[in-house]
């Protein structure tokens, strides 16, 4: 019964305890009040150390399998990028449309993380299509093990470019994370770049933050010139 409560399962916890009490009560018609008072106790911190985990180990546990069936739920509907099976761009415009609206209901600030990784492109064409897919899937990885917070949203914008959602997050705030993000990405591609290479893989960023007149549109449009900008340095 102890093995049974460990998981927290109810129907069969109950399933457990009914012949160990039936038992008792048949083997000893005559019980005493302590006897009677122990196996009630014994019972009773069963099913507290049920309650416990089934409120605390299981929920993290299915916690992390809805998150899962979640993404496959949205990969189906065209809203996860299927190289890195990070947010597309389409469902980011989702995203950030909302957070837009609870940040101005709630007067919290809300920053947008743009992300260019380099030389992606010059990746594909030296190393190959399948190759470069590899690549963005560590890079991939190395953002979202720099993503603490549950509603942080990230997402692959572009080829190379990725934009992290931060809500209640203001700009010094977005700058820690971009510091985090960006030694995650040369821990896990320096070695990955430069062996095929010869050069260091660069990440850049820049911060657009949600300015008190802002709508949704306008803000994407402040990203996309942002984004640009960005780019445009590679010719540099």
């Amino acid at each position: 019964m102890s093995v049974v409560a460990f998981f927290g399962y109810r129907p069969a916890l109950l399933l457990a305890a009914t012949p160990i009490v039936c038992s008792f009560l048949i083997a000893s018609p005559s019980l005493t009040p302590t006897l009677t008072f122990a196996y009630a106790s014994k019972l009773l911190l069963a099913l507290g150390i049920s309650e416990y985990l089934n409120h605390s180990f299981r929920d993290v546990v299915f916690l992390h399998l809805d998150s899962r069936n979640l993404k496959h739920q949205l990969k189906s509907v065209g809203l996860i990028d299927p190289v890195t099976h990070l947010h597309n761009n389409k469902h980011f415009n989702i995203e950030l449309d909302r957070e837009v609206m609870s940040s101005r209901r709630s007067k919290l600030p809300l920053s947008v993380l743009i992300i260019n990784i380099q030389p992606i492109r010059l990746y594909t064409f030296t190393c190959g299509h399948e190759a470069c897919e590899d690549l963005l899937r560590i890079v991939s990885k190395a953002l979202e093990h720099g993503v603490y917070r549950p509603r942080d949203f990230i997402a692959r914008i572009s080829v190379d470019e990725f934009a992290l959602i931060l809500p209640e997050t203001d700009e010094e705030g977005a700058a820690i994370v971009a510091k985090r993000l960006e030694s995650n990405i040369h821990r896990s591609c320096d070695l990955w770049i430069e062996r095929d290479l010869n050069e260091a893989l660069l990440m850049k960023s820049a911060i657009v933050k949600l300015m008190p007149n802002m709508t949704t549109k306008t803000m994407l449009k402040r990203i996309k010139r942002v984004a640009a900008k960005i780019n445009s340095y590679d010719t540099e």
